[in-house]
């Protein structure tokens, strides 16, 4: 610590070194006084057994004991399905279905259904307590029916992209299904209490305007009562640094530029949408029906992270907390805290064995983190985000960029060579980087 009798005495020593001509020495010009306590872990809970059983997902304790999904032995001829009771991790629900290979897992909000989807497309349904499968009908109420092709399966109404059940299950458990061919749609998402959710599709070209730029896509919010999309925003496809790399502009060129990978609705006043274009996440507020809105959007895209890459986005059900899984000397979580007009405040959640794949969830009603280690010991950690000794940092009104990515900046420049050597004792680095946006060549 700066100022400490053991730092007064290294640098007495070091000086006395310099001025015997024994060498050079180095002394701190600016030391951080906060003082941050990394957030630890309350408890853990082992899912699976191999590095592909790589996802979890849990109920939500209004609406009963907490339940948690996931798969043992994945891609193997012994995977099982399996639901555990949260706290005293009994096994409430095991099967061994035929198809051996699942890449999403979805449970209700009350523990009683759970969804899992093959590698293939497919979903299967099944009724925890009673563990058998439930089944799509076609229009005329006939069952699906399943045909098996060596590794694929061909099962025609359950094969959607996405699946999702209705957060609220008091009035009835429905679920919001997404199929291979819904008019260019990529996303599918419910509101927290069941009430609207989000469409995130293609903007159609027959109501583009000559002012408007090709390249964006459309977020509709659509009423579950009535069935009918209240709401309208248009947001760029992708985005590129201005020229001062203080903002964003809307761009058209794909290769060059950041595309949107992530967004979620929020419902805040002055913050509906949180969006992460390339490793970059902002926030989006927009007014509907304006007459240019990309243009609107990017004087509104507010930048609030930057990682090397950033692998996904949760958002909590009640839209207080932002969760997005990172990488950048190791894997890791940062969290941030959300008000009505603002983004305020951040947490940076290190993770037991950092280098592995991670998949992260909330508890439903709760602030509590789950964040699922699959590489390694295949275990989940709960972290409780409300307890009163976490230091959560205050937000600038400037994007958040890790020291070790503000030097970085991989889509600016790519490193072509580099050399080092001491010039007059002094160590000295050169190097020879292409700038990707402009693809000129420079000596630092």
């Amino acid at each position: 610590k700066k100022g400490s009798s053991l730092f007064l005495r290294a640098t007495q020593l070091a000086q006395n070194n310099t001025k015997s001509q024994l060498g050079h020495y180095w002394t701190f010009t600016e030391c951080c006084n906060n003082k941050v306590n990394n957030i630890k872990w309350i408890a853990s809970k082992i899912m699976g057994s191999t590095y592909s059983d790589r996802m979890i997902r849990c109920s939500n304790p209004q609406f009963g004991s907490t339940r948690i999904a996931g798969t043992d032995q994945n891609f193997d001829e012994d995977c099982k399905l399996l639901v555990k009771d949260y706290g005293t991790s009994e096994i409430l629900f095991q099967v061994s279905p035929k198809m051996k290979k699942y890449v999403a897992v979805k449970i209700s909000p009350d523990g009683q259904y759970v969804a899992y989807q093959w590698l293939y497309g497919g979903w299967s349904i099944y009724h925890v307590v009673t563990m058998k499968r439930l089944y799509f009908t076609d229009k005329d109420g006939t069952e699906e029916k399943l045909e098996y092709f060596e590794d694929t399966v061909t099962e025609m109404n359950s094969c959607f992209l996405q699946l999702e059940f209705n957060p609220n299950p008091i009035n009835k458990q429905t679920l919001l299904t997404l199929s291979d061919c819904s008019h260019h749609v990529k996303y599918i998402d419910y509101t927290s209490n069941g009430d609207t959710f989000l469409v995130w599709r293609q903007y159609s070209p027959n109501e583009e305007t000559n002012n408007d730029p090709s390249d964006k896509y459309q977020l509709e919010i659509w009423t579950t009562s009535t069935w009918k999309c209240s709401q309208t925003f248009q947001v760029p496809k992708f985005i590129i640094q201005s020229n001062n790399n203080q903002s964003f502009v809307a761009s058209n060129d794909g290769d060059n530029s950041l595309a949107l990978k992530f967004v979620k609705y929020i419902n805040k006043p002055k913050i509906p949408f949180v969006a992460v274009y390339g490793n970059v996440m902002g926030a989006i507020t927009l007014e509907n029906k304006n007459t240019n809105a990309i243009e609107q959007c990017m004087e509104s895209f507010q930048a609030i992270y930057q990682a090397i890459s950033i692998y996904d986005i949760i958002i909590s059900d009640d839209h207080q907390l932002i969760a997005t899984y990172c990488c950048g000397g190791g894997n890791y979580v940062m969290v941030f805290k959300i008000t009505n007009i603002d983004i305020i405040s951040y947490l940076k959640v290190d993770i037991p064995n950092g280098n592995g794949d991670i998949d992260i969830t909330f508890i439903p009603s709760k602030h509590h983190l789950l964040v699922y280690e699959s590489t390694n010991l295949q275990c989940s950690y709960e972290y409780n985000l409300k307890a009163d000794n976490l230091q959560w940092q205050t937000l600038n009104n400037k994007p958040l960029i890790p020291k070790h990515i503000a030097s970085h900046q991989e889509y600016d420049e790519e490193i072509q060579s580099t050399s080092c050597a001491y010039i007059n004792k002094l160590p000295a680095i050169s190097q020879i980087v292409k700038g990707e946006k402009e693809g000129i060549w420079k000596l630092k």
